[in-house]
C-alpha cells in the first residue's frame, strides 16, 4: 500500500489492481493529472483504506485473487461510510453480462483494460467532480434539515413555553380588571402584579436568547475586545444573585487569592457579563436549598507570559451531569436531567449562547461533574492579545461607557 500526495485538492483516487504493473501504470497517469492517489493489491485492503482515507473515487479491478473486485465492490456499499464513494471497474473482459454484474453491485462506471490514459482520466475527472457535487448537496441537505428542526424546536417553544405564561397573565390581568366585581386586596393584586412581572421577564428572556442564537451564527454579533477587570463583573454578579440564593437558604460565596481584586483580562466586557450571568444564574437555580455555591478566581500563569489566563470557577451541589447530560450540554433548545429546584424556568438555550460567546473572545469553558455530586464550571479567559490596526481602527470609542451603564443596570437590578 502507498499514499502519494500532491494536490489534495483535486481530488484522491484509490487504485486496487493485484499486478504491480498496472498499478504503476495507472498511478502515474493519476499523479501526472494532479490527484493524491493511494494503492492497494486486495479486497480486503481497499476496504481498510476506503474506510480510513475516504478517497473521491475507487478504481477496481474485477479479477483478484481471494476477494475479487465484485465482491469488494458489495461489501463497500454495505459499509455506510464509503458507500457513497463512487467506484469505477477495471476489467479486462467485455462481456455484457459481466458488466452487468458489475453495475449490479454497485458500479458507478467500467474500464476496459489495457486503458487509455486520455480515457482513463476523462472517467476520473467526471466521477470526482461528479462526487464532489454530490457530497456538497449531502451536507447542504443536511444544513436544511437542521434548519428545519430548529424551526420545529422554535415553533415547540412559541407553543408551549410562551403559550403558559401568556395564559397565566391573561387570567391574572382579568382578575385586576374586575377586582370591583369579586373580593381582591390590595395584597393580591401586588402579588399578581408580580407574578404577571416574572412572566414578561421568563417571555423576555425566551424572545432576546433566541435573537442572540440567531445573531451569533449569522454572524452579526461584533465583539469589542479590550482590558477588563473580571472581578468587578464576578462582584456584582454575586450582589445580583444574592437574594435568589437567600431566598432559597444558599450560600453564595465569592473567593480570591490573598483578597486580590485586580483580575484583567483580554475580553469583550459585555460578552463576559452574559457568560458568567448565566453560570451564576444556573448554580443558584439548579441548586437545592440549604446548599452552597462557591465562586473562585485566580490567575494561572503559562510558560509564556502573554498565554496567562485568569480562572472563574463556579462551583455548585446541585444534582450535576450525568454522561449523557455532558454530551448535550452546549447544545442549542437542551433540557438536561437535572430541573430547577424553585419553580424557576429555563428556555433550553442558555448553555448554548454561552459556548458561542465563550468561542468569539477565545476563551475557554469546560465542566467537572459527576451525577449526584454537583458540578464545577470553568471558565478561563485570556489575559493578554495582540491588537491588529484593523482591530484598533473598528474598536468603539464608547466602550467605557457601555461598561459604566451595564455596570449601574447591575447594580440597580441588585437594589430591586
Amino acid at each position: 500500500m502507498s499514499v502519494v500526495s500532491t494536490d489534495a485538492t483535486k481530488g484522491h483516487v484509490l487504485i486496487v489492481d493485484d499486478v504491480d504493473e498496472n498499478l504503476m501504470i495507472a498511478s502515474a497517469i493519476i499523479k501526472k493529472a494532479g490527484y493524491k492517489h493511494s494503492t492497494a493489491k486486495s479486497g480486503p485492503e481497499c476496504i481498510k483504506l476506503a474506510v480510513d482515507l475516504k478517497p473521491d473515487l475507487i478504481l477496481l479491478d474485477i479479477n483478484m485473487p481471494g476477494m475479487n473486485g465484485l465482491e469488494t465492490c458489495e461489501l463497500l456499499k454495505k459499509e455506510p461510510s464509503v458507500e457513497q464513494i463512487p467506484v469505477i471497474f477495471l476489467t479486462a473482459i467485455s462481456d455484457s453480462a459481466h458488466i452487468q454484474r458489475a453495475f449490479q453491485v454497485g458500479g458507478m462506471d467500467y474500464i476496459v483494460k489495457p486503458f487509455r490514459a486520455p480515457e482513463l482520466l476523462a472517467r476520473v475527472n467526471v466521477h470526482v467532480e461528479l462526487q464532489r457535487s454530490q457530497a456538497k448537496l449531502r451536507q447542504q441537505n443536511d444544513y436544511l434539515e437542521a434548519l428545519n428542526r430548529e424551526k420545529s424546536e422554535f415553533l415547540g417553544i412559541a407553543a408551549h413555553d410562551l403559550k403558559n405564561p401568556l395564559s397565566g397573565i391573561t387570567g391574572l390581568a382579568e382578575l385586576i380588571a374586575t377586582r370591583s366585581d369579586i373580593t381582591v386586596s390590595e395584597q393580591d393584586v401586588t402579588d399578581m402584579a408580580q407574578q404577571i412581572k416574572q412572566s414578561s421577564q421568563f417571555m423576555f428572556e425566551i424572545v432576546a436568547n433566541l435573537l442572540d442564537v440567531n445573531r451569533i451564527e449569522e454572524g452579526n454579533m461584533t465583539l469589542n475586545l479590550d482590558k477588563h477587570n473580571i472581578y468587578e463583573t464576578c462582584d456584582i454578579l454575586v450582589s445580583r444573585y444574592e437574594h435568589a440564593a437567600t431566598s432559597k437558604s444558599i450560600r453564595l460565596s465569592l473567593s480570591v487569592p490573598e483578597n486580590e481584586t485586580e483580575f484583567a483580562v483580554f475580553t469583550d466586557s459585555i460578552a463576559a457579563t452574559q457568560v458568567l450571568d448565566n453560570i451564576f444564574s444556573n448554580a443558584v437555580k439548579y441548586s437545592p436549598h440549604g446548599k452552597a455555591v462557591s465562586i473562585s478566581i485566580a490567575k494561572i500563569a503559562q510558560e509564556a507570559p502573554e498565554q496567562d489566563i485568569v480562572r472563574v470557577s463556579v462551583k455548585d451541589e446541585g444534582p450535576g451531569f450525568t454522561e449523557e447530560d455532558k454530551k448535550y450540554l452546549f447544545q442549542k433548545f437542551t433540557k438536561l436531567t437535572a430541573r430547577p429546584t424553585g419553580g424557576e424556568h429555563s428556555t433550553g438555550l442558555g448553555l448554548s449562547i454561552t459556548k458561542k460567546l465563550i468561542d468569539l473572545m477565545g476563551a475557554s469553558i469546560r465542566v467537572e461533574s459527576t451525577a449526584g455530586e454537583g458540578a464545577n464550571f470553568i471558565v478561563d479567559f485570556p489575559c493578554s492579545a495582540v491588537l491588529t490596526a484593523a482591530d484598533e481602527a473598528t474598536k468603539e470609542p464608547s466602550q467605557e461607557i457601555i461598561k459604566e451603564t451595564l455596570r449601574e443596570t447591575l447594580q440597580e437590578t441588585t437594589k430591586e
